[in-house]
């Protein structure tokens, strides 16, 4: 077991595997932007259940499966921002009930189905910049979202 509260992994080459972060269950933030993460193991953050903050910007995924972060319960911020991602299961999301902050700005997504997240009654900011053409679906499913961000 680590006491460590933050981990700052950027620009680093990363290949995760299912037990990277194995140990580390104190660990509240993790940030491994600029990795040239493609994919990564299914289970691979399902040790961190205390992570309140995930940052897996500026890497080259393409795909996440569907409930990818079912393990991380108390995950509030989740950044996703310039990635490859063109697309997002509709349960990408599941088990993330805490979720204040979802930034997903930069990717090349072409539809966006906000009513995946309608059981975020947490959910202020909603960061959509930049994500290319994006046919957005009902906005009647996020009404507590603060910031919806769509520039």
């Amino acid at each position: 077991m680590s006491a460590a509260k933050a981990l700052i992994l950027k620009h680093n080459q990363l290949k995760l595997t299912e037990h990277s972060f194995d140990n580390l269950d104190q660990l509240m933030f993790l940030d491994i932007q600029y990795n040239q993460l493609a994919d990564f193991p299914f289970t691979v953050f399902c040790s961190l259940t205390t992570l309140i903050r995930l940052d897996l910007s500026h890497n080259t995924m393409e795909f996440l499966p569907k409930a990818q972060f079912a393990c991380l319960a108390n995950l509030r911020e989740l950044i996703l921002s310039h990635n490859s991602l063109r697309t997002l299961d509709y349960e990408v999301f599941m088990g993330l009930h805490k979720l204040k902050y979802l930034l997903l700005q930069g990717l090349s997504l072409t539809v966006i189905h906000l009513d995946m997240l309608a059981d975020f009654l947490g959910l202020d900011v909603l960061n959509l910049s930049s994500a290319g053409s994006v046919q957005l679906t009902s906005c009647e499913t996020t009404p507590n979202v603060q910031t919806l961000d769509l520039s």
